[in-house]
Order: C-alpha cells, then structure tokens, then sequence
C-alpha cells in the first residue's frame, strides 16, 4: 500500500533536523503535513513593538493561494477534467508557466483497501467537514495519509483562477505600493500576519521570517520567501519566485533560491556565504 508518510505537525518538533553554521544559523525544511496544520493556525510570532496591533488583528488571513471563482481542474497533461473547486479554497500552487500552475489540496476520504483510494463522479470534496468541491471524473488521488484519512489530489488551472492577492509575491509588492527604501519591519508586518510567516529563532544577527513552497514538486519544501532583518530595517530577502524590492540584483545559492541584498555593509559577505552553505546543506 503506497502510504504518505510526512509527519504529524505535533511530532515534528522532536524530530525536525537542524543545520548549524558557524554564524550559528540553523533551519529546516517543512513536511507538507506540517506547512498544512500551520496554515490552519492562523497565529504569528511578535513583528515589531512599533507595529498598531489592533491593526493586525483585523487582518484577513490568506494563508495561501486561493481559488477566486468556481473553477474546473483538469489532469496535469489538461485532457481530463477531474472536479470542480469552490470559490476560497485554499489551495497550494506551483509558480506560473504559459499561464497554467499546478494546485494541490488535502481532502477528507476514508479508505479500507490496500492502494490509493478513488475517488468517484459526484463524489463530493470535503476540507474540515466542509464542502470544497466535487468530483467530475473518476481518478486515484496522488497520495494518502493514512493517520489522518487525509487524500492528496493535484490538477491543473488557470493562474486567472486563483485571487491574485492570495499569491505571497503580489500581496507583498501591493503593501509596498508607493514605499520606498530602507523598508522597515512594520511595513511587512500585514503579509507576515496574512501568510503566517513563520519566526525562525536560528539567526543570531537577524530577524528572519520565512514561507514555504509548494508540496507539489518536493513533498518536504524548502523556501519561497525568507525575510531578512538586521534591526528595524529589511536587510535582504531569499526567494524561490520572481520578486523585485527596490534596485536589487539576484545572488544565485543553488537549488532555485536566489538572495537579493538591500543594504551594503561589512556583513554582506558573511550573510551570503551564510545562505549558500544552508542550500548546499539541506537538499
């Protein structure tokens, strides 16, 4: 029986693997399974003192990519449409190419055989007891979790499918709409809350937040955005997908992540060097 075997978020924390550099920076990167119940929790560490919390609380949660109009998702190859997603449904996304992206969600569906489970036509789509969406086309889901009677499906859509302020790249590039460098820590403080950007307590020297990919490609991601501070100030940011903050030019680490610099002091080599030594470590 083909079994996901991504850890429960409860255990993760006895069991995460930490790389330590010299700059005694460590980190790790995040199970599906994990990223998942994170979502769900809709908390967030503490931004900055300077930061109007009554402002934050009334801050929409986004968590992630989420379906804007009802939209039919099809097989990855776009041949067969397999079922029908509501509008909000949060949903995980690959980056966008010629249009297309390639979604992922976790839905309720028991199952007693010794396979992948099938899901059948007008089989209704369940999240947290919820309707999500229904089944168009018989197809296997990709992979099951067992423990949580949790079944992964995949498909293919339109990027024009998807609330374009639920994509972290665009949310954040619209709260700095008109701002200019140096960005303070309280300017970002309405994505970190909006996406649950998560406090990474590894960095001596800096304030780093950080967001995941997608599972989609790799069941145990990596970065897609790591925000970087050195006092009150952005200092420099990790990315795996296109993004432009004020006049920054890419520095490659490996594997898809790229690190753009903001600020130009003595420590800007030894942050570089930092980064690169972390991608060569975790993959």
């Amino acid at each position: 029986m083909k079994i996901n075997k991504r850890p429960l978020f409860a255990l993760s924390m006895l069991m995460a693997f930490f790389i330590v550099f010299q700059s005694c920076t460590k980190t790790t990167k995040k199970s599906k399974s994990e990223e998942q119940e994170v979502q769900e929790k809709g908390e967030v560490d503490s931004v900055d003192d300077e930061v109007d919390t009554e402002e934050l609380q009334e801050v929409e949660l986004v968590l992630g990519e989420r379906i804007a109009n009802e939209v039919t998702v099809f097989s990855e190859d776009g041949k067969d449409s397999l079922f029908r997603l509501l509008p909000g449904t949060l949903i995980s996304a690959t980056e966008e190419h010629e249009g297309y992206v390639i979604i992922g969600l976790d839905v309720q569906k028991s199952n007693s055989e010794n396979n992948l489970p099938i899901f059948s036509s007008g089989e209704t789509l369940k999240v947290d007891g919820a309707k999500v969406g229904t089944v168009l086309s018989d197809f296997p889901a990709r992979s099951y979790m067992v423990n949580k009677k949790l079944a992964s499906i995949t498909g293919l859509i339109k990027i024009e499918a998807i609330k374009p302020n639920s994509i972290i790249e665009n949310y954040l590039k619209a709260e700095l709409q008109g701002e200019l460098p140096p960005y303070k820590m309280s300017m970002f403080a309405k994505t970190i809350k909006a996406f649950y950007m998560t406090r990474n307590g590894g960095f001596s020297d800096y304030t780093v937040f950080e967001y995941y990919e997608s599972w989609i490609e790799d069941p145990s991601p990596s970065w897609r955005l790591a925000l970087i501070f050195k006092g009150n100030q952005l200092y420099g940011f990790v990315h795996s997908r296109y993004l432009q903050l004020g006049q920054t030019k890419d520095i490659r680490l490996g594997n898809g992540l790229r690190l753009a610099l903001l600020v130009e002091d003595e420590d800007r080599d030894a942050l570089i060097q930092t980064m690169k030594d972390f991608v060569d470590q975790v993959d």
